[in-house]
């Protein structure tokens, strides 16, 4: 069995293999940090077919990572948005050999979520709505990545598989160690070494990627074929071949700047039948699309950035409304498509092509896994997501009075039965309420001072600290009662509203 070691020369246990790269492969391994496992990446000799001793600049560059991790967007979330490197691997001769990085579990890759088939075979319950936000997500993170200073990162090989995302719409970032990594002058440039087809920008084509110097502007196309994949679910550069001579791979597409909305000079590509067009977009994006292709093919200095892709993407997910026949149908009433025909655009589809990409049933499911299997995180994550699937509050990711008053009853008791039947009558909206009552609270009549009484009973604040961040919530069985689920502490319109819906 291989043997591992870290910096301190403990022992690495490789308890089961996870994946295969072109580079090596990532393991599970028996090390934590704060409660989170880390995973081992471990380089591979081909020729050997044994672990690959890492060169000088390879150490240099994977230590400059470990020491300068950019800040985590949404690391209140208790979420891991990149496998950011934590620690060297060494093998027994202490020859670096691979690194440490937090595990990211429970998420699908991009390809996954973006192709209509592969989420009705994975039964991924996915909408319109949700694809936004994982498109604003993942420019939030790009944006971390590049604004982080010292050092400026380049992630480079960005592509669908590189990306997962979880089931609150938040995604990961994985193979960090892949980015290009730039200081000051005169300091070494470690770089991307690779590229992935049709992410890759026309001005790096034919360059070697061993030496050439990227920049945030090559990240901004791949981030636009990344949020056009996600909201249409297939590259940019496709369609029918309006040219002449046999139609050209996706490469010389990209080179030339051919896909459906190119100037005129360009239009060489039309849309196939079935094609989502892109007047069905918020203005605010339709435009960052075409900055992004047409502008931008030219003049790269025009792609939109991560942060105008973020402010544009909450500008139209403000904007987003529910169909009134389909729960699972969003779209844009500012939107060309809908300042035309006045017409919901996946009704239109859906009666035009007798398919739905967009179907969605509120499953229970998932809940009673995760309660099944005590995973009293993931399952109050999960009560959350279903919480703002009923209250279409999706968008604004919080829930307030009025949301709560719109719940059905049925569903606030169903949700309810689920948690006091896994947790033998200890979590539970309903024991929520009693503990709330108990502790001298009167419904829809609020006291700071008796309401931090509550808080202090089931676990959610400490006189001497305050109300707890969420990562510091107990998420074990020996929880004080009542404490989950968690319904933002310092918030008592949530409990009192829920609590006011029971019997």
């Amino acid at each position: 069995m291989l043997q591992l070691f870290d910096s301190s020369d403990q022992k690495i246990v490789l308890v089961s293999h996870i994946a295969r790269g072109g580079e090596g492969e990532v393991w599970k391994t028996n090390r934590d940090i704060n409660g989170k496992r880390q995973v081992a990446k471990v380089y591979k000799d081909k020729v050997h077919d044994s672990p690959k001793v890492l060169n000088r600049d390879q150490i240099t560059k994977l230590k400059l990572l470990i020491q300068n991790p950019p800040s985590d967007p949404n690391k209140n979330l208790g979420h891991i948005s990149f496998a950011w490197p934590q620690g060297l691997v060494f093998n027994d001769k202490k020859q670096a050999v691979g690194f440490l990085m937090p595990e990211i579990s429970g998420g699908n890759n991009l390809f996954k979520i973006c192709n209509p088939k592969r989420r009705k075979t994975k039964r991924l319950n996915i909408d319109w709505f949700f694809l936004h936000i994982v498109a604003l997500n993942i420019a939030s993170i790009i944006q971390a990545i590049h604004q982080y200073r010292p050092y400026e990162y380049v992630l480079g090989d960005i592509k669908l598989e590189n990306i997962l995302v979880n089931d609150q719409a938040l995604p990961s970032i994985i193979d960090v160690d892949s980015f290009q990594v730039r200081g000051s002058q005169g300091h070494p440039i470690y770089h991307c070494l690779v590229g992935s087809e049709g992410f890759t920008p026309r001005e790096l084509f034919g360059k070697n990627f061993n030496q050439e110097i990227q920049s945030p502007k090559h990240d901004y196309f791949r981030l636009g074929v990344l949020i056009y994949y996600l909201l249409f679910g297939e590259h940019p550069f496709q369609g029918v071949w309006k040219g002449q001579g046999e139609p050209l791979d996706k490469n010389k597409l990209v080179y030339n700047g051919y896909w459906p909305y190119a100037p005129p000079n360009r239009r060489l590509l039309g849309q196939v039948e079935q094609t989502i067009p892109l007047e069905i977009l918020h203005p605010k994006l339709q435009q960052s699309f075409l900055k992004c292709f047409n502008d931008g093919h030219d003049n790269p200095s025009q792609r939109p950035t991560a942060e105008e892709w973020k402010n544009n993407l909450e500008i139209a997910l403000q904007d987003l409304q529910q169909c009134n026949n389909v729960d699972s149908h969003w779209y844009s009433p500012q939107s060309e498509y809908y300042q035309r025909f006045r017409t919901c655009y996946w009704c239109q589809r859906a009666k035009d092509i007798k398919v739905d990409i967009y179907p969605e049933i509120i499953s229970l499911r998932r809940l009673q896994d995760f309660l099944s299997k005590k995973d009293w995180r993931q399952a109050d994550l999960e009560t959350k997501l279903l919480l703002l699937k009923m209250t279409k509050r999706q968008g604004q990711g919080w829930l307030d009075e009025k949301s709560i008053q719109n719940l059905k009853i049925e569903d606030i008791k169903e949700l309810d039965k689920l948690w006091r039947n896994a947790s033998n009558n200890r979590f539970g909206f309903s024991i929520q309420k009693q503990i709330y009552l108990q502790t001298s609270n009167q419904l829809n009549q609020y006291n700071w001072q008796i309401y931090c009484n509550f808080g202090e009973k089931v676990g959610w604040y400490e006189p001497n600290t305050g109300w707890k961040d969420y990562t510091k919530l107990d998420f074990s069985d020996s929880a004080p009662e009542g404490h989950l689920p968690f319904l933002s502490a310092g918030f008592t319109v949530l409990v009192d509203s829920i609590a006011r819906r029971l019997p």
